[in-house]
């Protein structure tokens, strides 16, 4: 039988729109990194950097 200390530190799941708000803030990161780096490389035409990059201040500001 569990007693109630070893209960207490047993740590709650994280909330998962917590979990899913990371995980989106995550990917718009990566896409936004992407897109600059293709973009400095030449890649990657100016006007596709300036539309993903309020994808990323968008959750930046959260």
């Amino acid at each position: 039988m569990i007693c109630a200390r070893e209960r207490a530190s047993v740590p709650a799941e994280p909330d998962l729109s917590l979990q899913l708000s990371v995980l989106i803030l995550l990917i718009a990161d990566i896409i936004t990194m992407q897109a600059i780096l293709l973009h400095a490389s030449g890649r990657l035409p100016p006007s596709w950097a300036v539309l993903l990059m309020p994808l990323n201040l968008a959750f930046d500001q959260r």
